[in-house]
Protein backbone atom coordinates (compact mmCIF):
# COMPACT_ATOMS: atom_id res chain seq x y z
CA UNK A 1 0.00 0.00 0.00
CA UNK A 2 2.93 2.20 0.36
CA UNK A 3 2.26 5.18 -1.88
CA UNK A 4 -1.40 4.09 -2.91
CA UNK A 5 -2.54 5.90 0.72
CA UNK A 6 -1.36 8.39 2.77
CA UNK A 7 -2.75 6.80 5.58
CA UNK A 8 -2.57 2.87 4.94
CA UNK A 9 -3.00 0.30 7.20
CA UNK A 10 -4.75 3.25 9.28
CA UNK A 11 -8.44 3.65 9.83
CA UNK A 12 -9.29 6.70 8.24
CA UNK A 13 -10.39 9.64 10.43
CA UNK A 14 -12.21 11.79 8.41
CA UNK A 15 -15.34 11.90 6.60
CA UNK A 16 -15.50 10.23 3.08
CA UNK A 17 -18.02 10.50 -0.22
CA UNK A 18 -19.18 6.79 -1.00
CA UNK A 19 -19.50 6.33 -4.43
CA UNK A 20 -20.58 2.86 -6.44
CA UNK A 21 -19.64 3.85 -9.99
CA UNK A 22 -21.57 7.25 -10.22
CA UNK A 23 -20.18 10.15 -9.99
CA UNK A 24 -22.69 11.53 -7.70
CA UNK A 25 -21.91 10.24 -3.88
CA UNK A 26 -24.69 8.71 -2.76
CA UNK A 27 -24.03 9.28 1.06
CA UNK A 28 -21.17 10.52 3.47
CA UNK A 29 -19.64 8.09 5.55
CA UNK A 30 -18.07 9.28 9.22
CA UNK A 31 -15.38 7.84 10.97
CA UNK A 32 -16.71 8.19 14.05
CA UNK A 33 -16.94 4.78 16.41
CA UNK A 34 -15.04 3.43 13.12
CA UNK A 35 -12.74 0.52 15.23
CA UNK A 36 -15.79 -0.38 17.15
CA UNK A 37 -18.11 -0.81 14.56
CA UNK A 38 -15.04 -2.96 12.47
CA UNK A 39 -14.88 -5.10 15.69
CA UNK A 40 -18.41 -5.47 16.11
CA UNK A 41 -18.52 -6.53 12.57
CA UNK A 42 -15.82 -9.42 12.95
CA UNK A 43 -17.29 -10.25 16.20
CA UNK A 44 -20.85 -10.86 14.29
CA UNK A 45 -19.12 -12.68 11.70
CA UNK A 46 -17.15 -15.42 14.23
CA UNK A 47 -20.37 -15.41 16.40
CA UNK A 48 -22.76 -15.62 13.96
CA UNK A 49 -25.36 -18.58 13.63
CA UNK A 50 -26.56 -18.34 9.87
CA UNK A 51 -24.80 -20.28 7.56
CA UNK A 52 -21.08 -19.08 7.11
CA UNK A 53 -21.61 -18.77 2.98
CA UNK A 54 -24.56 -16.30 3.80
CA UNK A 55 -22.06 -14.47 6.88
CA UNK A 56 -19.22 -14.36 4.32
CA UNK A 57 -21.71 -12.18 2.42
CA UNK A 58 -22.71 -10.18 5.17
CA UNK A 59 -19.18 -9.58 6.19
CA UNK A 60 -18.37 -8.05 3.17
CA UNK A 61 -21.11 -6.00 2.64
CA UNK A 62 -20.63 -4.60 6.09
CA UNK A 63 -16.92 -3.71 5.32
CA UNK A 64 -18.13 -1.99 1.90
CA UNK A 65 -20.26 -0.18 3.90
CA UNK A 66 -18.14 0.90 6.98
CA UNK A 67 -15.46 1.85 4.58
CA UNK A 68 -12.85 1.64 7.35
CA UNK A 69 -9.90 2.75 5.40
CA UNK A 70 -8.96 5.51 3.13
CA UNK A 71 -9.02 3.40 -0.05
CA UNK A 72 -9.00 -0.85 -0.68
CA UNK A 73 -12.59 -1.40 1.19
CA UNK A 74 -13.61 -3.55 -1.41
CA UNK A 75 -10.19 -5.21 -2.09
CA UNK A 76 -10.27 -5.84 1.62
CA UNK A 77 -14.00 -7.19 1.71
CA UNK A 78 -12.99 -9.77 -0.67
CA UNK A 79 -10.22 -10.87 0.39
CA UNK A 80 -11.99 -11.57 4.38
CA UNK A 81 -14.78 -12.84 2.57
CA UNK A 82 -12.64 -15.53 0.75
CA UNK A 83 -10.79 -16.10 3.72
CA UNK A 84 -14.34 -17.09 5.93
CA UNK A 85 -14.96 -19.51 3.20
CA UNK A 86 -11.64 -20.80 2.96
CA UNK A 87 -11.77 -21.71 6.30
CA UNK A 88 -14.95 -23.87 6.41
CA UNK A 89 -14.35 -25.23 2.68
CA UNK A 90 -10.71 -25.54 1.29
CA UNK A 91 -12.19 -25.48 -2.19
CA UNK A 92 -12.29 -21.56 -1.76
CA UNK A 93 -8.55 -22.09 -1.74
CA UNK A 94 -8.86 -22.08 -5.60
CA UNK A 95 -11.97 -20.96 -6.45
CA UNK A 96 -11.53 -17.55 -7.88
CA UNK A 97 -14.75 -15.92 -6.95
CA UNK A 98 -13.37 -12.55 -6.92
CA UNK A 99 -12.61 -12.64 -10.91
CA UNK A 100 -16.77 -13.74 -11.28
CA UNK A 101 -17.39 -10.21 -9.62
CA UNK A 102 -14.59 -8.47 -10.89
CA UNK A 103 -15.64 -9.86 -14.63
CA UNK A 104 -18.92 -7.22 -14.27
CA UNK A 105 -17.64 -4.90 -11.95
CA UNK A 106 -20.39 -2.45 -12.72
CA UNK A 107 -23.07 -5.30 -11.70
CA UNK A 108 -21.17 -5.55 -8.61
CA UNK A 109 -21.29 -2.13 -7.95
CA UNK A 110 -24.79 -1.57 -8.89
CA UNK A 111 -25.96 -4.32 -6.03
CA UNK A 112 -23.53 -3.20 -3.63
CA UNK A 113 -25.76 0.76 -4.18
CA UNK A 114 -28.92 -1.04 -4.24
CA UNK A 115 -28.35 -2.42 -0.67
CA UNK A 116 -26.89 0.59 0.59
CA UNK A 117 -29.91 2.63 -0.72
CA UNK A 118 -32.09 0.19 0.97
CA UNK A 119 -30.35 -0.50 4.13
CA UNK A 120 -30.10 -3.84 3.93
CA UNK A 121 -27.75 -6.38 1.87
CA UNK A 122 -30.73 -9.12 1.04
CA UNK A 123 -29.90 -8.26 -2.69
CA UNK A 124 -26.47 -7.82 -2.84
CA UNK A 125 -25.99 -11.74 -0.89
CA UNK A 126 -28.11 -13.19 -3.72
CA UNK A 127 -25.58 -10.97 -6.32
CA UNK A 128 -22.56 -13.33 -4.55
CA UNK A 129 -24.34 -16.59 -4.32
CA UNK A 130 -24.76 -16.12 -7.68
CA UNK A 131 -20.58 -15.00 -9.02
CA UNK A 132 -19.89 -17.98 -6.14
CA UNK A 133 -22.84 -20.71 -7.89
CA UNK A 134 -20.89 -19.42 -11.56
CA UNK A 135 -17.51 -19.65 -10.30
CA UNK A 136 -18.16 -23.62 -8.72
CA UNK A 137 -19.90 -24.07 -12.01
CA UNK A 138 -17.06 -23.51 -13.90
CA UNK A 139 -14.54 -25.69 -11.49
CA UNK A 140 -16.81 -28.90 -11.76
CA UNK A 141 -17.40 -28.35 -15.30
CA UNK A 142 -13.25 -28.52 -16.18
CA UNK A 143 -11.68 -31.88 -17.08
CA UNK A 144 -9.51 -31.93 -14.28
CA UNK A 145 -11.82 -30.41 -11.08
Amino acid sequence: MHGLAVDAGRYRTGTIEVFYGDPQPLRTASAKGLPAAVQDLLRYAEEDDFPPLLTSCVLHFGIVYLRPFSAGNGRLARLWQRRMLMHHWPVFSYLPVEAFILRAEPAYNAALEFADRRGGCGGFITYLLERIDEALTELLSSSDP
